[in-house]
């Protein structure tokens, strides 16, 4: 903990999928959560929490919710 935050220790995501990255991050249900509830923001900051780049983040959430057969499973 510093100056009382919370801090993660950085993980080598290289390799892995983006599913990959939530799922060994602890991420995916809830980012699962915010895409059912549609909320970009929160998408976006997940993805760059596990080391996606900020321009690929906002494109594949943005991708994700244009896709209407995600939400349908």
């Amino acid at each position: 903990m510093i100056m009382g935050k919370k801090v993660e220790a950085k993980k080598d995501y290289n390799g892995l999928t983006v599913n990959e990255r939530l799922h060994v991050s602890g991420l995916l249900e809830r980012f699962d959560a915010a895409a059912r509830g549609r909320n970009r923001k929160r998408m976006i900051a997940m993805l760059k929490r596990v080391a996606l780049p900020e321009p690929y983040a906002v494109h594949w959430v943005d991708t994700l919710l244009g896709d209407t057969t995600f939400f349908y499973h």
